[in-house]
């Protein structure tokens, strides 16, 4: 993002030697996890480095609003497919109420405490995200209408620390979630950032065309 470091929101910045550490322990496994290498569109590059940054930012904010939201639908399936399984047999086997708290709701309790868990800190989460998204771009907007280079960067400064505070804050997805979504996530994120790209060229071209700068 060429951002200047936030010492009040990342602290200190790490020594080299340890992010030299941690990236030789990331090629141990690096092998089993999609690249993340040129993780953003590769039409951002046709775009000056302040507006561009803008669309990466949207595009962070989309796909883990999307992904979350997607996680977070599966568990609370899995929590109903769960239920119907176990309560089917019990009403065939004609399960007392006693049996049915002791033999099968709670041992299975703390599994359904963390599913529901899951599911409210995961929707909590993208919501944060949806909201990111919508001043991303309103940022973009912005930018386009005659914002300064200082300016934008000053205001991608902000948003992106509030990315990484509602990361901060965010429960995990699994990897393998990551992995089975990348592929449709990564071409509808290209169409997004292409799309802003168009925008973003018949904006500037129009501005130059222009007698009066916009204001």
């Amino acid at each position: 993002m060429s951002l200047p470091w936030n010492d009040l929101k990342a602290g200190k910045r790490p020594d080299p030697e340890l992010i030299k550490e941690q990236a030789d322990k990331y090629q141990n496994w690096a092998a089993r996890m999609p690249p993340l290498k040129n993780w953003y569109a590769a039409a951002v590059d046709e775009l000056p480095l302040h507006i561009g940054r803008v669309a990466c930012q949207r595009s962070n904010c989309w796909w883990d609003s999307r992904q979350r939201r997607r996680y977070a639908t599966s568990v609370i399936t899995m929590l109903v497919v769960v239920v119907i399984v176990i309560l089917v047999p019990a009403l065939r086997n004609r399960f007392s109420v006693e049996d049915f708290v002791l033999k099968v709701a709670a041992p299975l309790a703390p599994a359904f405490l963390l599913g529901i868990w899951q599911f409210r800190e995961q929707m909590e989460a993208a919501s944060r995200l949806d909201k990111l998204k919508e001043h991303s771009e309103r940022l973009w907007d912005d930018t386009l209408s005659g914002l300064s280079v200082a300016e934008a960067s000053a205001k991608a400064r902000v948003l992106q620390d509030e990315i990484f505070e509602n990361r901060r804050k965010s429960p995990l997805v699994f990897d393998w979630i990551y992995k089975r979504l990348q592929r449709d996530y990564e071409l509808q994120m290209n169409h997004g950032v292409a799309e802003l790209v168009a925008d973003a060229k018949s904006r500037l071209a129009l501005a130059q065309r222009s007698p009066h700068p916009p204001q």
